[in-house]
């Protein structure tokens, strides 16, 4: 669900039914990046919102900087990194999920935030509503996790005799929830298995994992990884003969 368009003149976001904004000529951007993740395995969302950027006008060495910090999976390091970002003064901040987005509100109040996943942008405290979220924050808010459940339920009138159902999860807080809702959900007569997958590269290790636990099927959650990597995806699920829930 789209909170809301950033009004904001240095990078016009456009609702999908208006003209595309295009970068206007002698203006530089500088546009802050905050990651949970790995520096040497930046997020799909990351390089979403860099490519649309591109197609927009927008050209990193050209016409836009981006200035990248990452937590190395350390969560507790989002507030000092935060305040590294806010303090070099960005146009703009991006983030892929919540809790750095979180964690550059709690510094500025002025600086345009932009977030593309949260579970709870109202119950974090950063947006009023999300028809209306006012301040200096917007993005997406994501129903992930209570979908997670009812996907299972249906899962299990397909394969009523299943004993043992994959669930390919990533370390964020999203994969967290959704895994949670599907436990609760299989109840005690089938077994969730959990393979984690952070990249790409790791997708071949934790199909191998499932098929260790000789898995019956596979259930996907919503997450920016397995979206893109959907082909990849479909392509290891036939490989191991898994029928998917997506």
């Amino acid at each position: 669900m789209l909170l809301a368009a950033v009004a904001w003149p240095a990078l016009a976001w456009c609702g999908p039914t208006r003209a595309q904004p295009k970068a206007p000529a002698g203006k530089t951007l500088r546009i802050g990046i905050i990651s949970t993740v790995r520096s040497d395995a930046p997020t799909a969302g990351n390089k979403l919102f860099t490519g649309t950027l591109r197609d927009l006008g927008w050209v990193e060495g050209r016409n836009v900087v981006y200035d990248r910090v990452y937590a190395e999976g350390d969560f507790s390091r989002l507030p000092a990194l935060a305040a590294e970002l806010v303090a070099r003064k960005p146009d703009l901040v991006y983030s892929s999920n919540g809790p750095p987005a979180i964690a550059v509100h709690a510094k500025t109040r002025t600086i345009p935030i932009v977030f593309s996943s949260m579970l709870d942008p109202i119950g974090a405290g950063v947006v009023q509503s999300l028809a209306r979220p006012g301040g200096n924050v917007t993005g997406v808010a994501n129903i992930g996790p209570e979908l997670a459940a009812k996907r299972m339920q249906i899962l299990r009138e397909a394969l009523p005799r299943m004993q043992r159902v994959g669930v390919l999860v990533t370390s964020g807080q999203l994969s967290a929830q959704g895994l949670r809702a599907v436990e609760q959900t299989v109840g005690a007569m089938v077994k969730a298995i959990p393979a984690k997958a952070d990249t790409a590269a790791e997708l071949d290790a934790a199909f191998s994992l499932l098929a260790e636990n000789r898995v019956e099927a596979l259930l996907l959650l919503q997450t920016a990884l397995f979206m893109t990597e959907r082909k990849r995806v479909l392509e290891l699920a036939a490989k191991h003969r898994l029928p998917v829930m997506g």
